[in-house]
């Protein structure tokens, strides 16, 4: 969960922290080829704590202290 609150803080994006997460079995359509699936928070308890950090002020203040905010 540090590592990924960190990938949050310094690239600043959710989809890219959220691409960067370890998938469990990614499913297989029928010609082998990984099938794509949409991002299902609800099943993933890594994807909603990255949510609710990415909401803090701790997510806000470490990006101020990095110097990576916005403003």
């Amino acid at each position: 969960a540090t590592a990924d609150r960190a990938g949050l803080v310094l690239c600043g994006e959710l989809p890219a922290a959220f691409a960067a997460l370890p998938r469990e079995a990614v499913p297989r359509a029928s010609d082998g080829q990984p099938a794509p699936a949409p991002l299902d928070a609800r099943s993933r308890p890594d994807v909603l704590a990255l949510l609710s950090f990415a909401a803090t002020e701790e997510h806000f203040a470490l990006r101020q202290k990095l110097r990576v905010a916005i403003a």
